[in-house]
Formats: structure tokens, sequence, C-alpha cells
């Protein structure tokens, strides 16, 4: 079954101080390198796409030659929300069975996660990978007052990862253009689609926030990565 991989980049990161979050730096390295470099050592993918702002893809493919990772890996600009750029990231894609759609903002993707998630895709689709929320969740009114518990019981973090059978997520993409959405599955959701979850990884944190950095690269490094 053929996997082609879309790692989508192309966020502005004004949060981040205005350099593309993609590009920001971890240990001596461009964010991206590390969700590339693990769907490369899956063995199971067969091509992946890296999106990212326009003004960005040549630094991009030069730190993927830096690395040795540009005969896998095509780089395509993104547009101007998550949904515009994954559906371009898809168009820009070669043909395959089923896309695995990542967030680079997610530099501590591990392989395991890559493999069970299409073990999971194999079952049903599409799939994404999710954790139980474990903290309290109260929601207040917009004074800061009036507040409720929300029953966590069958709330989830969601990642990604998130898998899906190609051929409907072009049929996806066309029936829901211009509808912004925080992920994918989102999209089937909104037609009233069926989404299906396995579980997600706590270390696979989305760095969103300039303390997030810190996090991440102290992750990597008890994986053994060295800094650069």
């Amino acid at each position: 079954m053929e996997v082609v991989a879309i790692v989508l980049g192309a966020g502005s990161g004004q949060r981040m101080g205005g350099r593309p979050k993609a590009l920001l730096d971890l240990l001596g390295r461009p964010m991206f390198l590390y969700s590339v470099r693990s769907f490369v050592l899956s063995r199971q993918i067969a091509h992946i796409v890296l999106v990212v702002p326009s003004g960005a893809i040549q630094e991009a493919h030069i730190q993927l030659v830096k690395h040795g990772l540009s005969d896998f890996v095509t780089v395509t600009g993104g547009g101007n929300s998550r949904s515009e750029s994954a559906a371009l990231g898809l168009k820009s894609a070669p043909n395959s069975d089923l896309v695995m759609i990542h967030d680079a903002s997610r530099p501590c993707l591990t392989t395991d996660l890559v493999l069970k998630a299409l073990e999971s895709a194999k079952l049903q689709s599409p799939v994404v990978p999710c954790l139980p929320v474990v903290d309290t969740i109260r929601r207040f009114g917009q004074e800061g007052s009036g507040s409720e518990i929300i029953d966590r019981e069958n709330l989830f973090n969601i990642q990604t990862p998130q898998v899906f059978r190609r051929e409907q997520l072009s049929k996806i993409y066309a029936e829901t253009e211009g509808l912004e959405a925080p992920d994918d599955a989102f999209l089937y959701e909104s037609l009233g689609l069926n989404v299906f979850r396995f579980e997600g990884d706590p270390e696979n944190l989305k760095v969103t926030f300039p303390g997030d950095i810190g996090l991440a690269e102290q992750i990597l490094r008890s994986r053994g990565v060295e800094p650069l």
C-alpha cells in the first residue's frame, strides 16, 4: 500500500517572533527536519511533501540537501490557511493509497507513532492520534464568572499525524473548499462523516509558544539527539 506524508509548516509563526515556525532552530536544525526524518526512518513512506511559506522554499531545500534528505522530499509553498496548505500539499504529492498529514510544529514524532498510525488506518479511516484529557475543564462566562465543569470522560487532545484514504481526501477538499478548519479530520466531521482514534504519544507535543522549544529540545536530547 503506497503512502505519502504531507508535513505542514506554512504558518507565519507570529507567536514565535515572526519567523516561520517550521524553520525555527532546535538543537542546530530546523524544526521540520525532525518529523521528516522520522517519516524517512519508518521506511513506510514513499514520498514526503513539505509545505512552507513561499518565501522559505529555497531555505528549506538547502537544509534538506545539507542533511541528506532532499531525495525523499518535495518542497512546495503553502496557502493562506491550514486547509489550503494541506490541499496544495496533496496536489504536489505523487499518487498513493494513503496520505499522512502531520504538523511540522510537532518535531518529536517517532517512527513508532508513524507505524501505529498506519496500522490503525488499515482497519478504518480516517484515523487521528488522541490522548485523553486529564485536567479539569471548566467553562467560564465572558466576565470570568458563572463557570461550569465540563465532563472530561469523552474528551481527547488531538494530535497528528492523521491518516486518510487519498481518493476520499481529494473529494473532501473539493466539497469543503474555503472552510477554515483546525485539522483535516474536522473537514470530514463537517460533512457528517466518522473519524476514528488511536492512542497518541504524550511526548508528541506541539510547539506553539517560545517556551515550548526548550521542552521539545529536552525530549529530543533524551532520545540521544546531539546539538549541532
